[in-house]
């Protein structure tokens, strides 16, 4: 395992681009998510390390040379524990050192409607998949990712970093979007890649098909009341499958963000293509 300076200097090179890609200045004032699709991975890659050749496998590795897998379960992300302490010291606006981490963490989170045998609601099965970890050492990572320290979870304080840089910017890179409602350590990559960017766009059909005013606030519970949230068909299947276990609540907490933030002229009520309720339905 890779974990010398040159591994620490690949992970920043990482973590810089997708802070550049994703949290850019145009992001400014609108709720931006690590939702890390094709060709957002691409244009990290292309900043970051333009001789990868698969940005999505890539990523993982990269994250993995930093991580200290051995029989020490506190140790697996003590660097990036220490880094983002030093960081918080520092006070600066500079992207926190956990970027790169939090979006290995979001690609598994996007990858749970994946098969290869497992069910769609096991996010360490696909974590174990992209860091090729055998059991042993999905263990020690899952423990570590869960753990407390200073009665905080892991997960917790990993994720808090990213709402906090976005909040200490006032906006200017983008409006804060992690959270975890329920399931609190999976919850919080969840929130960030179940529903995908072209469905969030979409969001604007619930909302002018139940009247919402623009700018109007949506409590979480009420949210999908109606259940006319517009998806792409193949996105419902994924919707359904794990429907039980998490999006009951990351979903309609998506889309209560959103909905304070919409602005009516951006959309053109239409029909929805397809609803949650008639996805449900069908579902086997």
């Amino acid at each position: 395992m890779v974990r010398s300076l040159a591994g620490w200097d690949r992970y920043f090179r990482w973590n810089k681009a997708i802070a550049e890609v994703v949290f850019s200045r145009q992001a400014a004032g609108t709720p931006v998510y690590l939702d890390l699709e094709e060709e957002i991975l691409e244009a990290i890659r292309d900043m970051a390390e333009p001789d990868a050749t698969e940005p999505g496998a890539t990523l993982p590795k990269v994250v993995k040379d930093t991580l200290v897998l051995n029989n020490e379960i506190s140790r697996v992300f003590a660097g990036h524990l220490q880094r983002l302490e030093l960081w918080r010291d520092r006070r600066t606006l500079d992207p926190p050192p956990t970027l790169a981490l939090l979006s290995m963490l979001s690609l598994a989170a996007e990858s749970m409607h994946t098969g290869n045998g497992m069910k769609p609601n096991n996010f360490y099965g696909r974590l174990a998949e992209l860091l090729d970890l055998n059991d042993q050492k999905l263990h020690w990572v899952k423990s570590a990712y869960r753990q407390k320290v200073n009665k905080r979870a892991v997960s917790a304080i990993l994720w808090d970093s990213l709402n906090d840089w976005l909040e200490m910017l006032e906006g200017n890179r983008g409006l804060p979007t992690v959270f975890a409602l329920k399931h609190a350590h999976i919850g919080f990559p969840l929130s960030q890649a179940l529903v995908r960017q072209t469905d969030r766009k979409r969001f604007g059909d619930l909302f002018a098909l139940n009247s919402l005013p623009p700018r109007s606030s949506l409590p979480a519970q009420e949210s999908l009341a109606s259940s006319q949230l517009p998806l792409r068909p193949a996105h419902a299947a994924v919707v359904c499958s794990i429907f039980c276990t998490v999006s009951s609540v990351v979903i309609p907490a998506s889309v209560a963000m959103l909905a304070p933030r919409w602005i009516a002229s951006r959309f053109f009520p239409r029909r929805p293509s397809k609803c949650l309720s008639s996805a449900l339905c069908r579902s086997p």
